[in-house]
């Protein structure tokens, strides 16, 4: 939003304060509109550790709404895995799925990005997901 024109910092290092700024006001007011896209990274060449080619959203596939089917699935993919585990829902949170039915990331590269899914987890539970994700937009 910053480099969108619509905050401005100020403050001390330690303590900064984040504000609208004149043109962010006038969005929040509703007298003008503006649109911001997710920052994605370049196109990958370089195929997935399946051997996918890299993806044109650096590693995810339509990214945008909230999907509910796919947020369904993965939950029941995280319960299925926890009964089978016999411990509770440890996996990833509520929070994290839904990030990932919004963003919907296709390689570990991209799930990465998302909070909630750190190197232990990731290597642990990670491609499970992944293939949920990956059959449910058809790539």
């Amino acid at each position: 939003m910053q480099m969108a024109g619509l905050t401005k910092m100020s403050g001390e290092a330690d303590r900064p304060l984040v504000t609208l700024s004149p043109k962010g006001n006038e969005v929040m007011m509703g007298r003008q509109e503006v649109s911001m896209i997710w920052p994605f990274a370049r196109r990958s060449a370089a195929p997935d550790r399946r051997g996918r080619p890299g993806s044109a959203h650096g590693g995810f596939c339509r990214p945008g709404e909230f999907d509910e089917d796919l947020f369904m699935k993965l939950k029941e993919l995280r319960n299925e895995l926890a009964r089978e585990a016999g411990i509770p829902l440890t996996r990833f949170s509520t929070t994290t799925l839904e990030a990932m039915a919004r963003l919907k990331p296709t390689t570990r590269r991209g799930a990465m990005n998302i909070h909630g899914i750190g190197e232990r987890k990731a290597a642990r539970y990670l491609d499970d997901f992944l293939e949920i994700i990956a059959e449910h937009c058809g790539v």
